[in-house]
Formats: structure tokens, C-alpha cells, sequence
């Protein structure tokens, strides 16, 4: 039994009372908070209820405070009501503990309902009653119950008004102050104004457009308007709205309107309804990740790049593409130009990431298009380019000998190769075969880890391998690397041969046309063997081939049947053959022939490769029949320069004989080709491009410094604001950088394989990571970072630059080309001084040293300054370009030793010395011969720099043919815009004056075509690319080319000649050479011209060519005016570029031939006179070139329309008469 000691003082009555009061109170205690957790738990759901009202309808969100408040309110006076309204009951608390112990029955009401007599004292019984009473009271538990149940109350009614403190919190963070205009809420006038048309009304607009709101009041004007608006989210205001000079409309402007608006207007005391502006988003690509997971075999490591649009992998990688959007989307997908479609996989329950997990086998370009829930698509799909690059195999390259050899028995062979791979070499060396050996195959690899590149050599020593005369010996290079399935393959190179002569073999001068020139001889049986030569070495490029190719039947139908004709033409001459020797010979090449006939005509029909190894075999051995035809002695002659013979072979004998006839000096004029091969031109490109991106990376820089600075110093929050508009402009323009950055890496993987390529693309990652974090730094806010992030990008781009610049072919192609202009720059200057020095007097210079004489000295010492350094430029050139560019080198040692022996420097100095102490006489005297010098200096930079640029009228044409081009594309695409604007549009019989009109089309057609013709055009039989004099004039036969491209050189035969008969039954030697070529090589005349695509640049799909184009261009420029101007066109045509991407917009088409195609074409005219200039120095040229003013433009225009319609008129007419012209 326990007892509470402090009641035992007090009557029975009062503890039993003491202890009924402490269960009451627990009682009492339990319905507070049984109240208030009901209270509160309603109230916290309505707050809860009344957050997800406000974020889903925005124009709730200004009644979401008030009402949040009415909540707590009516909460908190809830509860003191029932806090007041409960009191204290003890007959209530007994009642209860009655109920819940049926067995004190009654007793404690009992006892609380007993009274004592008039003087308040009980007798026994009672006294009793309530002793028992309080024992069972005391001794029970009946308090505890009460103040667990209370305590669990208690803290659920804490949570409750914790969890409605939390739904309030957030969302007073988002609320919007409502605006309570109370004169019109009691103002009954305050209703929608009759008469006012409110534009654009309600509406539903996209997130950030800017809105214009115009009133139109048509019964009254008032004074002043007021636009008052309010956003879900953001600020409200009044706005006094701007008033039209002619019409009776108010106006005012919301800027980039970021969520929903609601908007009236008022005016005097009358005020419109509101409107609502609710504002959506367009599905819009946020970010998209590349994961690539490279082969094992190419030794790189896995990459993850961050937001990109390029990605350029390996063939074999496996790619997972990731797509994050700015909202939820019902589809993602991926659509190629030919309409396939690659659905994209949502990645998570939001729908805002997607998808694509695929392993790479080609390259891609795709669309990818975003549709919303809604339906709602976004209106510029982004361009998602993957560029595989194919494992190709090793690049094998026979440096010398480089082409087929005729060598006596005792000779030795220097065989030296070389060999190039993407991805790492496993082995690699030559092979030689003599005779129908097998071939012998030599390793040159080293152990240790796989090499991308290698040189390496051998001596073939005939003497020792025993070699019979007319024997043949075969050479190639073979190389083994890693397939794309990861296991070795072996690659071979190109078939090269070796003839064993006969070492009384006699060379002699030929009369007059009766031997052909260079030492092609040999008659007809030279021929035939150089076409049984050329079908061996097809058929052994064929049989390189794994499985045969899709061209693979029509190729080995060609050579069977150039096979069938090489043996006629060998019928035809065993008849001529009276030598047993040669008749046993021709009879064994014959046989051999029909027999690589049939293994051709199986392979054909089996469309397999099985059969080309035996085919190969009987060619071979056709081949080394053919040898024993070759007689003893043979005819040569002395050909023009340049011109093709088929010498290659007897070029060591060639170059030893001594020709009694004067070689022909005489030489047709000949096209110059293009200045760069597509390799060399893309090299200029990318180096081009990384230029830029340098130049643009340091822009942005510089800006970010200012930017810095300008947000320290920011006064107020308006101005910091505008800062940030500039800072996030910024981040705008690195991240479209970046995607710049991921096309060039693309450009870089097309490079030929090696170690440039493979440092190239390590750097252009680092720069990209570099550019990827000061975007996101810019996004952050952080601009120190960021700067820091774009100080390293630039120096990356620069040093990445100057590699490629100083490993390429062209290493010295800036140099010079700057050099040149230089030399050009001086020699004119120089004539200014001459013509200043004719007019300066001679006289004595004055006190203050301010004649003329002064100036003069002081433009010869700035001469002669000029002068130095560029012969110190020169000397750094020559030194640097001694082992890389040993023509180059040769040149520009030929310069310097001119000019040091000259004695320029020394006649400047001179000169000088004289004019500032005024003898003009003197000095006149002294620099006579400077003019001449410089003059000299100009053509030997010229000549040397030609060894680095190529022909510079070449170059000139090249880029004013691609100037025509890229302005004539321009031309056409606006025409058919605006054609398709007239036809959409249904209105007939009106003209649209575009540019590029047929009158302007045929002007500049006969520009090109004066061209042209200035330039000469033309080519001779000789003139082939690889053909060169050797220095005591004889020919230097064509090398051949690599792969199954091997053609040979052949002059044409005359008209009437012996075998170029029509309808003769057998084919002459030149006509199956000529067809061999044509069928498995390359012909100069087949290269196809540029494809003209559908679209035009500035709205089409070609625009990112377009501009390569003209920035190659930009590239070739000398005149720094003239890169500026094609730069500055450049620019505009990628703004106008980016608008209609971005916003839809039509170009402007009046501005694109102003800003773009009137700079193009005055390029072009300027090329013209300069090519006019360098050919004929004689020819008169324009000395104003300043446009004409605007007033005449048009009459000009017309003029020349008119003019060139009038042309054609008379000549599709046959008019001679002259023209008249009414104005």
C-alpha cells in the first residue's frame, strides 16, 4: 500500500476531493488536447490543401495569404473557446472511474454527495464511507491512466500545429500581395468600360515572350490609361501606358513575362475586367550527356561528356545518350533525314530524362523532336551529330622506291616504307617475291607496347638471290592491327615491281618522231606488258579484300575482259615474232592469260574472292612471259617538261644518256590545279576554326573581366540586375562555344591518323572540359571561376592551334604567306619614297628640323627598319624550313645571299644620314638602286613562297570561283523563298525584285567567263600530275597511285593513227589502258563539281559547309581589309542564322545581299583585278574603286539589267546592230 504523507493531515473529505481533482484535471487535460489535435490537424490540411491550389493555379496565388491567415485565425479561436468552456467537474471524474470499475458501485458519488448535520460534522456511517472512499482511492492507479493518454495528446497536438506551421511557412515564400484597390470595391462605376478594346485580351503565351498591351478607346480618348498587373509569382504594379500619336490607342510593354499575369486597365474612374496571361513552356532540350565506352583494343580510357550535341566515337563503341528536358514529356525520339525514327526511353517517373543505349556502327545525324503531354513540340529540334570512325586499316606507304624498277642482276634494292595506324601496331614489315616464290616475309616491329607510326628499311640484294635476266621480282609492305572485333588483321600494301634486264641492255637516241619520247618503248610489246602490268596489280588489290565489295562482279567482269583483249592483241603480235625465244615466250603469256581468264570468270560467277589467288598466280606468270618480248635495244627520245612518258622503270638508265637534240622549250599553257588537296583544305579549316574560338574565348574573357569589375562597383540592385541579363547572355554564348568546340573535335577525328591526331584530341578534350566548367560556373553566379575556366580554354585553343599548325603540311603556309605580303608592302613603299624624293627640293633643313627633309628621312629610317626585320624573318624561315621544306629552304637562301651581296641595307642607312642633313641630291643618288633590290627581294619571296602556297593565280581563282559559288547560293536561296512566299501567298503578276535575277546571273556568268578566259584554260596530254623533267631534260614517267588506282602515262595518239580507227575489231594499247584507268582508277576529268542541295545555306541544312567554305576562304586572303570584310559577312550570315533557328524569323533578304552578298562580290571583283593584275601587268586597271552612291544605285542596277537583257536578246536573235537604251 503506498500513501500520499502530504494528504494525511487533511479530513477524509478533502483528500478524497485532493484526489478526484487530480484525475479531473487529467480529464480535463486530455479533452484540450483532443480538441486541439482535431483543430489543428484540420487546419494544417486545409494550409496543405490551400499550397497545392496556389502552386496549380497561379492566379490563386494573391489569395493564398489571406486565406492561409483566416485559417490560423479561426484555429487559434477555436481553441481558446474550448479551453474557456471546459471547467473542472469531480462528480464527472468519479462518474468515470465508476464506469470504468463496476465494482466500487457508486461508492464514490456517494461519498462526494454526503453532508453533515447544521454544524458540518458527519456521523459514522458517512465517516465511514468516505474512509473507504479515499483508501480506494489512494490505493489505485486511476491518476496514471489520465496523464499517459495525455501525454500521447499532447504530442500529436504538437505535431498538428507543427505540420500547419510548415504548409504556412512555405507557402508565405511564394506569396503574392494581393492588391486591395478599395475605392473600387465600393465604387459601383468600377465595372468593364464600355467602348474599349483590350489586346491581346486572355491568352495563353510562352514562357518569357514579351507582351504589348494596347487599348483602344472608341468613345472618348481619356487622358492618361494605367495598366495595373499582378504576377503569380512575381511583382505586381501600375504602369502608366504610352499614348499613339494617330490613333486612339494606349500602349504598354511587359518584358519577358516569366509566369501567369493577370491585367486591367483603368482610366479616369473606370477600370476593365481583368485579363489573364498564362504562360507555357515548349519542350526544350536542358542538357544531354554522352557516355562512351571505348573497344578494349583502342587503349582509351571511358568518357563521359557533359552536354554535348557532337559526339565522334570509334566504330564498336557502345554509347548511352542521355536527354534531360525542361518538363515532362509523352515522347522523345530521335528522326533521321530519311524519316526513321528511334524512340527515346524515359529514364525516370518524372519523364524528364530519356534515353538511348546503342553500340556504334556508322555515323548519324538526327532531330531530335520533344512532344509534351499537352501536344505542344519544340519548335527548333536540336541537331544530334555521331560521327563513327571506322577502324581503318594501316596506312602503308613505299617511300622509295616509288615506283616499278628495271635493275640488272648484280644491283642492290633499297626498299624503304612506312606505315601509319589509329590505333596501334602489332607488326609490320615488307615482303618480296622473285619469281613464283611465295613471298618472304620480313618483320621490322620492336618488342614493347604498340607504336601508331614507323619508318623502317631493307637492302634487297639481287646477287645473292641468284636472279636470272627477265626475271620479276613483286614488293610490298604489309602491317598487322586490331580489327574491330578486336583480333589481328593483316594488311597489305601496294604491288610493286622489279624487271631483271639484261646487262647488255643498250639505250640510243631516236630521229625525229620515230621513237617516242621518255623511254616508253619498246613497241607494241611495251604496251602489252604494261597492260598485263595493270591487270596484276588490280586483281591484287581485289584479292586485299576480305569478301568482295558491292562493285566486286563489275570489276572482275572488266578485267576479264581487258584480260581477253590483251591476249588478242598478244595474237596479233606472235604473228610478227620470228625468234623461237619469244615465240616459246609469247605462247607461254598466252596461256597463262586464258587461264587467269577462267579463274576471273569463276570468281565472277561465284561473286567470291576464292579464285582471285590463282588469277593472280597466272597474271604473274603472264606477266614474266611478256618480259622475254622486250628486245635488247631500245629508242628513246627527249620530251617537253611535264610531259608523261612511260620511263619509270628505265629512269636510272634514262638519266645517264646525252641527248645530241635541243630539248623543245616550247609548252602549252596549262590550268593550274586546285592550291590545297580536301585534306590540306580541311587542316586549314580546323586550324581556322580553333583560331576563332581563341579569338572569341579571349573576347569573352575580357568581357567577364569588365563584367567583374562593373558588379563589384554596382551602386544598386537595377544595375547588378542588368549585369546578370549579361552575364547569363554570356553563358549563352559559351555554351554555344562549346558545340562549336564538338564540331571541330569531329573535324579533328577526320584527320589522317597518327600522333598529331591523337595529342590534337587530347588537348581539344581538356578544352572542352575547361569551356564545360566555365559555362556552369557561369551558371552559378561565380564569375572569378569562370574567368579562370576561360582564361585556360583560350590558351588551350592557342596551343592546340600552334601544334597543329607546326605539324601539318602546311607549317609554313602563314609564314610565307605573310612574308610575302611583306615583300610586296616594301617594294611599293618605295616607289611612294621615290616619287616624295622627286618632289622634295634641295635646301638646307631648318632650325626646328621640321622640312620636308626630316620627313623624308624619317619614312627611309621607318624603310629601312621595315627592311631589317623582314630579312630577319627571312633568315628565321629558311633555318627553320632547312630539313622540313628543303625547296623552301633552298629559295629563301638564295634570297638572303642576293640581298646581303646587294648592299640595300647600307644605301638606306645612307640615304638617310644624307637627307637629315639635307643633301637630297646625295641621298637621290645613294638609293638609286634600292627600288630594283626590293624588287628582286619581291620576286625571290614570291618564288619561294610558291614552293609552300603553290601557284598563287591558282589560288586567287580557286577563291574567287568559290566566291561566285557561295554568293550565288545566297542569290538562289532567296529567289525560291520568295517564289515560295509568292506562291503561298496566291497574288500573281507581281514582280519581287530579288537578287540573283536571271539579268544578274547572266552579268555574272559573263564576268566569270572574261574570267576565266584571262586566267587561260587548257590542258596538254603531258601534263599530268607527277610527271616532272629530270635535270638534263628527260621525262620522269607517272608513279602510280596507291589501292587499285594505278594509271598508267600514255601520250594520245593522233587522229588516224593505226589502232584509233573507228569500228576496228581490236582495241589499240591506249584504248584498254585508257578503260583500266577509268575502271579502277582515278580520272582527273571525273572529279564531280559540288552538289547543289534543295535548300540554301542561310535556311537549309548546308549552312555549317557554307560557312567552312568561306572561312577557308577568309584562310587565303592576304589583304587583312579583305579577311576583315569576308569575316564581318560571315558573322552576319551566322546571326541570321541563329535567329531563324531559334525563333522561326525569314532572313531579311534585302539585308543578306547588302551585308552578305555585295561584300562577296566585291571580294570577287577585287580577285579579279588582281589575277587580271599578276598575269598581264600591262593591263589597264580601275584606279577608284568606290562604290556608287546610293542615289544612283538603283539607275546603275537597272542599267546593267537592262543592258545584259538587251545583250541576250540580239544574240539568241542574231542582231548585230547596236542597242538603245530609253531612261
Amino acid at each position: 500500500m503506498s500513501h500520499r504523507p502530504l494528504t494525511l493531515l487533511f479530513s477524509p473529505r478533502s483528500r478524497l476531493e485532493r484526489e478526484l481533482q487530480t484525475i479531473a484535471q487529467g480529464h480535463q487535460s486530455i479533452r484540450l488536447h483532443q480538441n486541439g489535435v482535431r483543430i489543428w490537424s484540420t487546419g494544417a490540411a486545409l494550409s496543405g490543401a490551400l499550397l497545392g491550389w496556389r502552386f496549380a493555379q497561379e492566379s490563386f496565388a494573391p489569395w493564398f495569404a489571406p486565406l492561409l491567415i483566416f485559417v490560423f485565425v479561426t484555429g487559434a479561436g477555436l481553441q481558446m473557446w474550448f479551453i474557456l468552456r471546459d471547467r473542472l467537474d469531480l462528480l464527472a471524474a468519479a462518474r468515470r472511474i465508476e464506469r470504468d470499475n463496476p465494482e466500487l458501485e457508486a461508492m464514490l458519488r456517494t461519498a462526494m454527495e454526503q453532508k453533515g448535520d447544521a454544524k458540518g460534522k458527519l456521523n459514522f456511517m458517512q465517516e465511514r464511507l468516505l474512509k473507504e472512499a479515499v483508501e480506494r482511492v489512494s490505493n489505485s492507479v486511476w491518476h496514471l491512466s489520465p496523464r499517459q493518454q495525455s501525454r500521447w495528446l499532447a504530442a500529436a497536438h504538437g505535431i498538428s500545429i507543427i505540420a500547419a506551421i510548415c504548409f504556412a511557412a512555405i507557402g508565405m515564400r511564394h506569396a503574392v500581395p494581393l492588391n486591395w484597390d478599395w475605392g473600387n470595391l465600393f465604387n459601383a462605376r468600377a465595372v468593364t468600360a464600355s467602348g474599349i478594346e483590350v489586346t491581346p485580351g486572355t491568352v495563353e503565351i510562352e514562357k518569357g515572350t514579351t507582351v504589348v498591351v494596347a487599348a483602344r478607346f472608341n468613345e472618348g480618348m481619356p487622358a492618361t490609361a494605367v495598366l495595373v498587373w499582378r504576377q503569380a509569382d512575381g511583382p505586381s504594379g501600375r504602369s502608366t501606358m504610352g499614348r499613339s500619336m494617330s490613333d486612339p490607342v494606349f500602349a504598354f510593354t511587359l518584358p519577358e513575362v516569366p509566369s501567369d499575369t493577370v491585367y486591367h486597365v483603368e482610366h479616369d474612374d473606370h477600370r476593365t475586367v481583368d485579363f489573364s496571361l498564362t504562360v507555357f513552356e515548349l519542350p526544350d532540350l536542358v542538357r544531354a550527356d554522352a557516355a562512351i565506352d571505348y573497344p578494349d583494343y583502342t587503349g582509351l580510357k571511358d568518357r563521359t561528356f557533359i552536354d554535348t550535341r557532337r559526339v565522334s566515337a570509334v566504330a564498336g563503341a557502345d554509347l548511352d545518350y542521355e536527354f534531360l528536358v525542361n518538363r515532362p514529356l509523352a515522347r522523345a525520339s530521335l528522326v533521321a533525314a530519311d524519316g526513321e525514327v528511334v524512340e527515346l526511353t524515359a529514364r525516370d517517373t518524372d519523364r524528364t530524362r530519356f534515353g538511348l543505349t546503342v553500340t556504334l556502327s556508322e555515323s548519324r545525324r538526327w532531330q531530335l523532336e520533344l512532344v509534351d503531354d499537352e501536344g505542344r513540340i519544340d519548335p527548333d529540334p536540336t541537331d544530334i551529330r555521331i560521327a563513327v570512325q571506322p577502324n581503318i586499316r594501316p596506312e602503308l606507304k613505299l617511300e622509295f622506291p616509288r615506283s616499278d624498277q628495271r635493275v640488272s642482276p648484280l644491283e642492290e634494292l633499297n626498299l624503304q616504307a612506312s606505315v601509319k595506324d589509329d590505333y596501334g601496331l602489332i607488326d609490320f614489315g615488307l615482303a618480296y617475291s622473285i619469281g613464283v616464290a611465295d613471298p618472304v616475309y620480313l618483320s621490322f616491329a620492336e618488342s614493347g607496347p604498340p607504336v601508331v607510326e614507323a619508318e623502317f628499311d631493307y637492302l634487297l640484294a639481287l646477287e645473292s638471290h641468284e636472279v636470272e635476266v627477265d626475271e620479276l621480282i613483286t614488293w610490298f609492305g604489309w602491317a598487322d592491327d586490331f580489327g574491330p572485333d578486336g583480333e589481328s588483321r593483316r594488311t597489305t600494301g601496294d604491288l610493286f615491281f622489279a624487271e631483271v634486264r639484261a646487262l647488255d641492255a643498250i639505250f640510243r637516241e631516236g630521229e625525229g618522231e620515230d621513237a617516242p619520247p621518255g623511254g616508253g618503248g619498246g613497241g607494241p610489246a611495251g604496251d602489252l606488258l604494261e597492260i598485263q602490268r595493270q591487270i596484276s596489280v588490280a586483281i591484287w588489290n581485289l584479292r586485299k579484300d576480305d569478301s568482295p565489295s558491292p562493285t566486286f562482279e563489275d570489276d572482275v567482269s572488266t578485267l576479264a575482259t581487258s584480260q581477253e583483249q590483251a591476249r588478242a592483241m598478244l595474237d596479233e603480235l606472235r604473228g610478227n615474232l620470228e625468234d623461237d625465244r619469244q615465240i616459246d615466250a609469247a605462247e607461254s603469256a598466252a596461256e597463262a592469260m586464258g587461264d587467269t581468264t577462267d579463274h576471273l570468270d569463276d570468281a565472277r560467277a561465284e561473286i567470291s574472292v576464292d579464285p582471285l589467288p590463282d588469277a593472280w598466280a597466272d597474271a604473274q606468270l603472264a606477266f614474266r612471259s611478256l618480259l622475254k618480248l622486250q628486245p635488247r635495244e631500245t629508242r628513246v627520245a627527249q620530251g617537253q617538261p611535264g610531259s608523261a612518258g612511260g620511263g619509270g622503270r628505265n629512269q636510272s638508265q634514262l638519266n645517264q644518256l646525252r641527248f645530241r637534240q635541243e630539248q623543245d622549250n616550247y609548252a602549252s599553257q596549262s590550268e593550274a590545279e586546285s592550291p590545297a588537296s580536301p585534306e590540306e583544305r580541311e587542316q586549314l579549316n580546323v586550324l581556322a576554326r580553333l583560331k576563332e574560338l581563341a579569338r572569341r574565348q579571349n573576347d569573352l574573357n575580357e568581357r567577364l573581366q569588365e563584367l567583374q569589375t562593373a558588379l563589384a562597383a554596382a551602386a544598386d540592385e537595377a544595375e547588378r540586375d542588368e549585369i546578370r541579363r549579361e552575364l547569363k547572355r554570356l553563358e549563352e554564348e559559351q555554351r554555344r562555344m562549346l558545340a562549336e568546340l564538338d564540331d571541330t573535335r569531329q573535324r579533328v577525328d577526320n584527320m589522317p591518323a597518327g600522333e598529331q591526331r591523337r595529342q590534337a584530341n587530347q588537348q581539344l578534350e581538356q578544352t572542352r572540359e575547361d569551356m564545360q566548367e566555365a559555362g556552369e560556373q557561369l551558371e552559378e553566379g561565380n564569375v572569378s571561376q569562370a574567368l579562370a575556366s576561360g582564361t585556360r580554354a583560350q590558351e588551350s585553343l592557342e596551343q592546340t592551334g600552334e601544334d597543329l599548325r607546326e605539324n601539318s603540311s602546311s607549317v609554313f603556309s602563314d609564314e610565307m604567306r605573310e612574308l610575302r605580303r611583306q615583300a610586296r608592302e616594301l617594294a611599293e613603299q618605295q616607289e611612294t619614297l621615290q616619287e616624295r624624293w622627286d618632289e622634295t627640293d634641295d635646301g638646307p633643313p631648318s632650325l626646328d628640323g621640321s622640312t620636308q627633309h626630316q620627313e623624308l628621312a624619317e619614312a627611309v629610317g621607318e624603310q629601312r627598319e621595315r627592311y631589317e626585320n623582314l630579312l630577319e624573318r627571312l633568315r628565321q624561315a629558311s633555318a627553320d624550313s632547312e630539313s622540313a621544306e628543303p625547296v623552301l629552304h633552298r629559295r629563301l637562301y638564295d634570297v638572303l645571299r642576293q640581298q646581303g651581296t646587294g648592299g640595300t641595307e647600307q644605301q638606306l642607312r645612307a640615304a638617310e644620314e644624307l637627307l637629315r642633313r639635307g643633301f637630297v641630291d646625295e641621298s637621290r643618288r645613294q638609293q638609286a638602286g634600292v627600288g630594283p633590290s626590293l624588287d628582286r627581294l619581291r620576286e625571290g619571296v614570291e618564288r619561294a613562297a610558291d614552293a609552300v602556297l603553290g601557284d598563287e593565280g591558282a589560288e586567287l581563282r580557286f577563291a574567287q570561283s568559290e566566291l561566285g559559288d557561295l554568293a550565288r547560293e545566297l542569290r538562289d536561296e532567296a529567289a525560291a523563298r520568295n517564289r515560295e512566299t509568292e506562291e503561298n501567298s496566291g497574288e500573281s503578276g507581281q514582280e519581287i525584285d530579288v537578287p540573283g535575277s536571271a539579268e544578274s546571273d547572266e552579268l555574272g556568268t559573263e564576268l566569270a567567263e572574261a574570267s576565266n578566259n584571262n586566267a587561260g584554260a587548257g590542258t596538254t596530254p603531258g601534263n599530268q600530275p607527277g610527271s616532272s623533267p629530270t635535270p638534263d631534260g628527260t621525262v620522269e614517267g607517272t608513279e602510280p597511285t596507291s589501292g587499285v588506282a594505278q594509271s598508267p602515262a600514255s601520250d594520245s595518239s593522233p587522229a588516224g593513227e593505226p589502232g584509233s580507227q573507228p569500228g576496228d575489231g581490236t582495241p589499240s594499247e591506249e584504248t584498254l589502258l585508257n578503260q583500266l584507268a577509268e575502271a579502277f582508277g582515278t580520272n582527273p576529268s571525273g572529279a564531280g563539281s559540288r552538289g547543289v542541295t534543295s535548300a540554301g545555306p542561310l535556311t537549309g541544312q548546308n549552312f555549317a559547309d557554307w560557312a567552312d567554305r568561306l572561312r577557308t576562304i577568309e584562310s587565303l586572303m592576304d589583304d587583312p581589309e579583305l579577311r576583315q570584310q569576308l569575316g564581318q559577312a560571315r558573322g552576319r550570315a551566322e546571326e541570321l542564322r541563329r535567329d531563324w533557328q531559334r525563333q522561326g524569323s525569314e532572313p531579311q533578304w534585302d539585308l543578306v545581299d547588302s551585308g552578305i552578298v555585295n561584300p562577296l562580290e566585291e571580294a570577287r571583283a577585287w580577285l579579279q583585278q588582281e589575277l587580271a593584275r599578276q598575269e598581264d601587268p600591262e593591263t589597264l586597271q580601275p584606279i577608284d574603286r568606290d562604290p556608287v552612291p546610293d542615289k544612283f544605285a538603283d539607275s546603275v542596277r537597272k542599267y546593267y539589267e537592262t543592258l545584259s537583257a538587251a545583250e541576250s536578246a540580239r544574240t539568241d536573235t542574231g542582231d548585230t546592230s547596236e542597242p538603245t537604251h530609253d531612261f
